[in-house]
């Protein structure tokens, strides 16, 4: 995509029709006080006056553009108090119990903040892209999943200039085996699976046709080990940190670090992709391979990164 600045980001894919009712029923709006609808509702306003078609073109005067910017920064107090509340709601009690409209309201809050934000011009496109994480990880898939939408966007614009993409072309360029094969500059572990003895005989078959795998494998249920059966996926030649790190590198996830999460020291974490790439992976690019084990798990990290 062409650089865009964030605020024309924002108004490309956000509604500016985004109130509190085009996201909770009324049923779950029952559950919510006088001061919280209201808040919100003074929120919408802002934001969806800096989303408007016409803000977008029509030459403000210096009197309104500096109306506009107060009500921006009372916007965003407003929005820091509702926050705290809503996040405060996230986290009692046990997480299937918490009723979703407050995971909504999570999302819906990111998505006023990253607009009035993008307005203001004041943040770095990495710390917009993880408030968009932050409220996919915590929030509620709202208006289409427009965080996700929202942070592929900043994404994808801060690609061609960012530290990832540089990390990415050094390693690159200091591989000089053929391509898909990293060990060279990457460790990563291998699992080792104990062979069966001798009483059980397990054929390896090369590139099988699948009537011959049904008829002599599938259907008298004989195991057999496929070789060469996966190179032609595309995956095969292009999945390797250094894609991973292309492709989402200042993206947000879940870390789990330790070796079973019945250990003691077993945590979680939240760290960008490239960080994890960075810390857990990377063997020979400037220090040592981390001693603890971390792992991106119970995690449906394609439907947070597409």
């Amino acid at each position: 995509m062409s650089r865009m600045t964030q605020l024309e980001i924002v108004r490309q894919y956000i509604p500016h029709d985004m109130g509190i009712e085009h996201v909770t029923s009324l049923q779950e709006r029952g559950l919510l006080n006088q001061w919280i609808t209201l808040s919100f509702n003074k929120i919408c306003t802002t934001a969806s006056t800096l989303l408007s078609p016409s803000s977008a073109t029509l030459n403000f005067s210096h009197i309104i553009l500096e109306d506009l910017d107060k009500q921006v920064e009372e916007a965003l107090k407003i929005l820091d108090i509702l926050q705290d509340f809503v996040w405060e709601k996230l986290n009692i009690g046990h997480w299937k119990d918490i009723p979703v409209v407050w995971q909504k309201l999570f999302s819906l809050l990111v998505v006023f903040k990253v607009s009035l934000l993008a307005a203001k011009g004041c943040v770095e496109t990495p710390e917009v892209i993880k408030m968009c994480d932050n409220g996919l990880l915590m929030g509620y898939p709202i208006f289409g999943n427009i965080l996700a939408v929202l942070a592929q966007a900043f994404h994808d614009q801060l690609n061609c200039v960012s530290t990832s993409t540089r990390v990415a072309n050094k390693v690159e360029k200091r591989q000089n085996t053929e391509e898909g094969n990293y060990s060279e500059h990457w460790s990563l572990p291998t699992a080792t699976v104990p062979l069966p003895g001798d009483k059980i005989s397990i054929h390896i078959v090369d590139k099988p046709s699948l009537e011959y795998f049904n008829r002599n494998h599938f259907l008298p249920q004989l195991p057999l080990v496929l070789k060469n059966s996966i190179t032609h996926w595309p995956a095969s030649s292009k999945w390797s940190p250094t894609y991973i790190v292309q492709v989402g590198g200042n993206r947000t996830v879940p870390v789990e670090i330790g070796s079973k999460y019945t250990a003691d020291d077993w945590t979680q974490k939240l760290m960008t992709i490239e960080e994890f790439v960075q810390t857990y992976m990377k063997s020979s690019i400037g220090s040592q391979v981390h001693k603890e084990i971390g792992y991106v798990a119970q995690h449906m990290l394609f439907q947070q990164v597409y």
